[in-house]
């Protein structure tokens, strides 16, 4: 892997060490510490492009409850980097769209960000991480974190990097 993909590794995986409870995170107030321990530090960043990156993880979310790939596969670059929990790291649009068919037998509910902050001052790359819920077939509930990296292309937000992990 490239050292741009490993950045993104280590960066992801020490944001998915932050504890996700329900759709939003323990709230903390007067400077109150987590349960992990932590000061809280994560959440929203308070950049121009939070806005645009929260619209289009609402669109997303539209896509994915209608089960439209074609909507859902618009918002990923062609050279993507997928990184699924428990299986092999694959690049490309193609092989994405082969890796989502089970997007169909299941019910997918995205949550609200949880971390939205730019990687860069302009924003032109902003890495998410959210909550989601999958509903299997058998009606079992699978839980875990999804990180997202958004890169401006074109003018248009892009996924460029994606990792995600069930709680079990």
């Amino acid at each position: 892997m490239s050292a741009f993909t490993w950045l993104c590794v280590f960066l992801v995986v020490g944001l998915l060490n932050a504890p996700i409870k329900g759709q939003y995170p323990a709230a903390v107030e007067g400077g109150k510490v987590l349960e992990d321990g932590k000061e809280e530090n994560r959440g929203v960043a308070d950049h121009h492009v939070v806005d645009e990156i929260i619209y289009a993880g609402n669109i997303l979310r539209e896509c994915v409850t209608h089960k439209d790939m074609e909507c859902i596969l618009s918002f990923y670059a062609p050279d993507v980097i997928v990184v699924p929990d428990g299986y092999p790291s694959y690049q490309g649009i193609d092989q994405l769209s082969t890796n989502l068919g089970w997007v169909q037998h299941v019910t997918v509910t995205k949550h609200d960000a949880q971390h939205i902050e730019p990687l860069e001052a302009s924003g032109d790359l902003v890495l998410e991480v959210h909550a989601h819920d999958t509903v299997l077939p058998d009606g079992s509930h699978k839980k875990g974190k999804t990180a997202l990296i958004w890169k401006r292309v074109h003018g248009w937000y892009r996924i460029i990097f994606e990792m995600y992990n069930d709680e079990y």
